[in-house]
């Protein structure tokens, strides 16, 4: 997602939209992605965990936030989350977890 100069400011539904035409257009290229923000421990773990499955996750932001930045999310995640469910099941988002766990306590480790 490009950032928007204050003149170009979209209202959060334009921006939800936005994003779920681009989550169609991940989808057709054969991209499976999640977007999400705030303060996560040891984000590069968790990005691995979904890169070990084929999805791509995109920190959008930290905590401080607006409601574009979580209309951005919640659009994209809306086409995409179905999605993965789909073709990874739908015990993906505790699998994920679990792995998450088991990376930071490994990285704890060394």
């Amino acid at each position: 997602m490009r950032y928007l100069k204050s003149t170009e400011m979209k209202t959060p539904e334009e921006v939800k939209q936005d994003s779920r035409r681009g989550a169609e257009k991940d989808l057709q290229q054969g991209v499976l992605g999640i977007r999400i923000y705030g303060l996560i421990r040891s984000p590069e773990l968790l990005k691995k965990a979904h890169e070990e499955k084929g999805v791509q996750l995109v920190i959008i932001a930290g905590d401080n936030i607006d409601s574009r930045i979580a209309a951005d999310a919640e659009g994209y995640n809306e086409v995409m989350g179905p999605e993965i469910v789909k073709r990874l099941g739908p015990n993906y988002y505790e699998e994920i977890r679990q792995r998450y766990e088991e990376l930071r306590k490994s990285d704890a480790n060394c």
